[in-house]
């Protein structure tokens, strides 16, 4: 090639990025993402919980009415009970004063929260 036609080509390739800088560059727009709800989590506890927050979960069902399914758990807590009644007495109740380990386990139902005490085997609504 000769000069002339390098400067030629140059002045080309110059006159066609000078245009093209000129012009703005149209991508179609694309939709934000709907972002997905977390899906809620159920507070972790011991394996050995599992059955006694059955039972409270059927236990509160029974009581209040509303499916198991509506029933949401709070949190499950290991809790060692100063005494046979698991820390919930009522007046005139005799318990043990001996130490018991168990479970405190928050529910919720109706937009209203529940607790219940566990043993290791017992599961009361706490009033």
């Amino acid at each position: 090639m000769s000069e002339l036609q390098i400067s030629l080509v140059g002045l080309i390739v110059l006159l066609t990025a000078a245009a093209c800088a000129g012009t703005p560059v149209v991508t179609p727009r694309q939709p934000a993402p709907t972002p997905s709800p977390l899906p809620p989590t159920a507070p972790s506890y011991p394996p050995e919980a599992q059955v006694l927050v059955e039972q409270a979960v059927a236990d509160l069902s029974r009581r209040t009415q509303i499916p198991a399914s509506d029933i949401r758990l709070l949190g499950v807590e290991g809790v060692q009970w100063p005494d046979s009644c698991l820390g919930c007495a009522k007046p005139g109740e005799m318990c043990l004063m001996v130490i018991t380990p168990g479970y405190r386990i928050g529910l919720q139902a109706g937009g209203r929260g529940y607790d219940y005490h566990t043993s290791m085997q017992d599961v009361i609504l706490c009033e």
